[in-house]
């Protein structure tokens, strides 16, 4: 199971929440990634996140998307780290900032 967020949701992410911006991590996070989540764990399949196309990386897009996940799943944060595979060739170093959100997100 895949998400391109380029072609799944928008080439240019937007900020934090969905009152603030278009295309917000809140927005995308709620819409695309909690469904494709409980899909991928019930069929206990990884989930791959492809970061490849974007224009940006806003910082508060994936802290919202990512960290916000983990709090909202917070019962099942090892499960949900396990679940998530991130796939970015265009600038790998991304992959580590959203996985330090993920982690960071419940301490």
């Amino acid at each position: 199971m895949k998400i391109k967020i380029s072609k799944d949701f928008a080439k240019m992410p937007g900020g934090r929440y969905q009152n603030k911006s278009d295309k917000s991590g809140e927005e995308f996070r709620k819409d695309l990634l909690i469904p494709k989540y409980n899909l991928a764990k019930s069929s206990k399949e990884k989930l791959i996140i492809d970061l490849d196309g974007l224009f940006a990386y806003p910082s508060s897009f994936f802290e919202e998307a990512f960290g916000g996940l983990v709090r909202e799943f917070r019962s099942e944060k090892e499960q949900l780290i396990s679940t998530i595979d991130f796939v970015c060739e265009e600038n790998p170093i991304q992959i580590d900032r959203i996985k330090r959100y993920m982690n960071d997100a419940d301490k």
